[in-house]
């Protein structure tokens, strides 16, 4: 609609209530759109009908294996949900700010879930997911650069087992990966302080990286025009063709 009033109900369809609270967005696959929420101690994945907005279902997020029971020390404006699923047409892909990954049919049959660890982060963990054929796509960025705890994972979307991870050089972040096609290879494009960093999808091994950025990053790159664009608060606006190999600085 052109215009929509959110007290009044003009030009909207259906409101319903997420029963937790999340700082995730929306995603939607054919009718069906999915949410996650989570307090200190609960967590949650929604789906609701599109057409309708009728939640067809809810399911908790328990008994995941490796989980320490620890809980993660966020700010408020992060909350314990603030990662955005992904889907992939069979499956629905949800993580935590407690590290939790979990995955569900889309009838809402948990199919696997894991624990990568609490994460180290001073704000709380907000990375959202992405995905390269049948690998699921984790930023696990925290800690200091200097602690070598960050890094980029894949798992198998079928059984979550993690097919490869990669050691980042970079402390906590809070930007999103995502996967471009440059029409000569696929890349993952990341960025952490200082660096935008491009690996293989495939194996996860690195690409290039440029050293462009600086202080708390947040903001996720994009990539248009044949380049990749990333920006935060503090740095420069950087744009950088994505076919080079090792520091393209």
């Amino acid at each position: 609609p052109s215009s929509w009033n959110g007290k009044t109900g003009e030009g909207i369809l259906w409101k319903t209530p997420v029963l937790l609270p999340g700082e995730n967005s929306p995603i939607v696959w054919g009718n069906r759109v999915f949410l996650t929420g989570a307090t200190e101690n609960k967590r949650e994945v929604y789906c609701f009908d599109g057409d309708s907005g009728e939640l067809l279902w809810q399911r908790a997020v328990e008994n995941v294996p490796g989980n320490s029971l620890e809980t993660p020390k966020v700010t408020e404006d992060t909350g314990f949900a603030a990662p955005t699923a992904v889907a992939d047409g069979q499956r629905v892909y949800a993580i935590f700010a407690n590290g939790d990954v979990i995955s569900f049919d889309f009838d809402g049959n948990r199919v696997w879930a894991k624990s990568l660890g609490l994460p180290e982060n001073m704000y709380g963990y907000a990375s959202s997911l992405a995905m390269y054929q049948n690998l699921l796509l984790v930023l696990f960025d925290q800690g200091g650069a200097e602690d070598g705890l960050s890094k980029l994972i894949a798992l198998d979307t079928l059984s979550g087992r993690t097919v490869w991870q990669t050691q980042r050089p970079v402390p906590n972040s809070w930007a999103s990966p995502i996967v471009i096609n440059t029409g000569m290879r696929e890349e993952v494009i990341t960025c952490g302080n200082p660096w935008v960093i491009a690996y293989n999808p495939a194996t996860g091994k690195e690409l290039w990286r440029a050293k462009c950025l600086s202080g708390d990053i947040a903001p996720s790159p994009i990539y248009a025009n044949g380049l990749v664009f990333a920006a935060n608060e503090y740095a420069y606006l950087a744009a950088i063709r994505p076919d080079g190999e090792g520091d393209v600085t």
